[in-house]
């Protein structure tokens, strides 16, 4: 069945479709059903900020936009954010909440990762990626960052994705993301309507000249298929038809 008819199903008979806050959902999800591929309540929607914890975004230093796609925030030096693509590797900060007294403790990573890389590692080993409320909290993640040589990851997000339950998890899981490509021909626009029927699918993105070879070397005999670039036209490299 389609997600819609999924959501109805899951509304019908219990709650909603699931909501998964992190790699332990997963894990419980497919011991419990056996099965490696079902529906979540992940559906795409209007562009938000959402913080990795769940917290309500109630303060922001954030200027910039990364442009389209997920964007996530870093800390600079003066204490500002700036708006970066999550697959740029940084530092990154982590809190831990002490479970009897509910204080905060903050832990700079100088580990070059990627957002999602980050969030994975702070859940991890401390609590998540760290959230700030307020002004006095962003100038103790300032402080405690000092030592960072670049601005480090802290936890917000802002993609287009939600959670059919009005859950705020910034869990996306998309780590191990593959290409596909299909036997079916189509223009441009039809093959952009396919690839976001389902969750995870997007047209391929080429966003640098290496990442074009690496793709479609020039040895290999393909044929030619569309896919979203970022670069100049490179003549060695043919783009029509199939979807990828």
């Amino acid at each position: 069945m389609t997600q819609t008819e999924a959501r109805a199903a899951c509304r019908a008979n219990y709650t909603d479709l699931v909501t998964v806050y992190d790699v332990e959902d997963i894990t419980a999800l497919i011991n419990l059903t056996g099965i490696s591929s079902a529906w979540t309540g992940l559906y795409r929607n209007q562009s938000s900020t959402k913080w990795s914890n769940g917290d309500e975004v109630t303060f922001s230093a954030l200027s910039g936009d990364c442009g389209s796609g997920p964007c996530c925030a870093a800390m600079k030096a003066d204490g500002f954010w700036e708006s970066l693509r999550c697959s740029e590797k940084r530092n990154f900060m982590c809190y831990k909440q002490d479970e009897t007294d509910l204080t905060f403790s903050y832990h700079l990573i100088t580990q070059s990762l990627t957002w999602y890389e980050a969030q994975t590692c702070c859940r991890k080993n401390y609590t998540d990626l760290v959230s700030i409320r307020d002004q006095e909290q962003n100038k103790a993640v300032k402080i405690k960052g000092m030592t960072s040589s670049t601005p480090f990851w802290i936890g917000l997000l802002r993609d287009d994705w939600d959670w059919t339950d009005g859950g705020r998890s910034a869990c996306r899981n998309w780590w191990d993301a593959s290409i596909h490509v299909s036997d079916e021909h189509m223009n441009w626009e039809s093959a952009l309507d396919y690839c976001q029927e389902v969750p995870v699918r997007f047209i391929l993105t080429l966003a640098t000249e290496r990442s074009q070879v690496c793709v479609f070397p020039v040895s290999t005999q393909i044929t030619p298929c569309w896919y979203s670039s970022l670069v100049p036209s490179n003549p060695n490299l043919t783009r029509k038809k199939q979807i990828r």
